[in-house]
């Protein structure tokens, strides 16, 4: 039913020539449209019955992007770099030189920085 009052405002862009006027117009003439057969319709259609479940079906939470941080060791007169990241409790540092990860303790004080040089540095040492 929609579909009818979108081409009926479709028309008058039509005939005006005016192409945002009629956007606009056919905009409110399917949705006026669409209200007036809603509340005087006994039942809705499947495709009405669809919409109404997609619009009471909750949003999917928005991702957190995580931060990626970028750090350097010096070891034995070279310097070594990689990235850490802590997502969800775990701490992950990668560079050419392998990767390696923990969980963090839940209490008391963490610096993840400094663990993670820790982790760099230890790298540096298993590849020399």
């Amino acid at each position: 039913m929609a579909v009818i009052f979108v081409a009926a405002g479709f028309h008058g862009t039509w005939q005006t020539g005016r192409v945002r006027m009629g956007i606009l117009v056919a905009t409110a003439t399917s949705a006026s449209g669409s209200l007036i057969v809603a509340l005087y319709s006994p039942t809705p259609s499947s495709t009405e019955s669809q919409v109404i479940k997609l619009l009471k079906k909750p949003m999917a939470k928005a991702k957190r992007r995580v931060q990626v941080h970028s750090l350097q060791v010096d070891y034995q007169g070279a310097a070594h770099h990689g990235t850490y990241v802590v997502e969800r409790g775990i701490l992950t540092v990668r560079s050419g030189l392998g990767s390696r990860s923990t969980e963090l303790a839940t209490t008391g004080t963490v610096n993840p920085l400094g663990l993670a040089k820790q982790f760099l540095r230890d790298l540096a040492k298993q590849k020399s």
